[in-house]
């Protein structure tokens, strides 16, 4: 766009760091960056420093002691600015919620920046070291001015866990778990876990299940893998779908799939079954073919009729 065009071009969009603004323009040829999220969060983003919420607290509520502004406009930028740190405050969370006026929220800003100094008097931080966790975003004590993190969106809970993830450029950069081994090995003399056994980022830290050795046998009891079917339909979740699955149905799926899988068997229409979740695909107890999947299901029948979705003369 920067090269088809004659007039000034900006850009924006996951700009979280300070040093993501010359990463931009490298990358784009852009004549600017702009920032819009991450600046609520972080007010001191292009300044390049790394700086306590309640100094830019203050900055900001003297503003708006000089330039007229609406309750409801300060109380949701306080909660943005302080948003790492209301979860370990939830009493300062709930007041600054039903605060009224300016003179309130300056009191409660006083307090929670008491706080915030003496947790930061006792909290071993060092600025000029970059810290990263398992996704690569920079780690930061819950008092300094941090972006907001956007998660994955999981369509079918409306909710989202997992952060997206970011890609680490930064060459002196820490990451969180070798930090915690090496804190450990200082406290301790020794690693906590040995590193042949270290966990990837979604495991549990355990000793592994294959050594053989007298300690690893005493610490590691093995649990008899239950059976399949058992443990999908423990878990209550359909194959097919994020919803609950039937006890009862010997498909284990849900009131809708199974009606929808009923439909396009006795349609014949077995080329047009969906398809089953890769993750799905090695616990289903059966193959997932119109000639392996159980010809009858009591649980769910028919819309109309309340039958079995099969009658006695539809081939499996």
């Amino acid at each position: 766009v920067k090269e088809a065009v004659r007039v000034p071009v900006f850009a924006n969009g996951n700009i979280l760091y300070f040093e993501d603004v010359q990463r931009c323009i490298d990358a784009t040829g852009v004549d600017g960056v702009m920032s819009a999220e991450t600046n609520l969060y972080n007010p001191a983003l292009f300044s390049g420093k790394v700086l306590p919420v309640w100094q830019l607290a203050d900055e900001y509520l003297e503003i708006c002691r000089e330039v007229p502004t609406k309750i409801n406009y300060i109380r949701a930028h306080l909660f943005k600015l302080y948003r790492q740190c209301l979860p370990q405050h939830t009493d300062i969370r709930e007041q600054l919620a039903k605060a009224r006026d300016l003179a309130e929220m300056s009191e409660l800003a006083q307090t929670l920046k008491q706080r915030l100094e003496e947790q930061a008097k006792i909290t071993e931080y060092d600025p000029s070291r970059i810290v990263v966790d398992e996704y690569g975003y920079r780690v930061y004590p819950p008092y300094i001015c941090q972006p907001a993190i956007r998660r994955v969106f999981d369509k079918h809970n409306s909710t989202g866990e997992a952060p997206l993830g970011r890609q680490v450029y930064e060459e002196n950069a820490v990451r969180l778990r070798d930090l915690e081994c090496a804190q450990s090995l200082v406290a301790t003399g020794g690693p906590s876990i040995p590193q042949q056994q270290q966990p990837d980022a979604k495991s549990e830290k355990r000793p592994n299940s294959s050594d053989n050795s007298e300690e690893g046998t005493a610490n590691t009891s093995k649990k008899p893998k239950a059976d399949k079917a058992k443990a999908l339909k423990k878990k209550s979740a359909c194959l097919l779908c994020h919803n609950n699955a039937s006890a009862k149905c010997p498909r284990l799926l849900c009131k809708n799939c199974c009606r929808e899988i009923s439909q396009k068997l006795a349609n014949h229409n077995a080329a047009e079954l969906p398809t089953l979740p890769e993750n799905n695909t090695r616990q289903v107890p059966f193959d997932w073919t119109s000639a392996a999947i159980p010809a009858d299901c009591e649980a769910h029948g028919s819309r109309k009729t309340g039958a079995s979705c099969f009658s006695e003369s539809t081939p499996a």
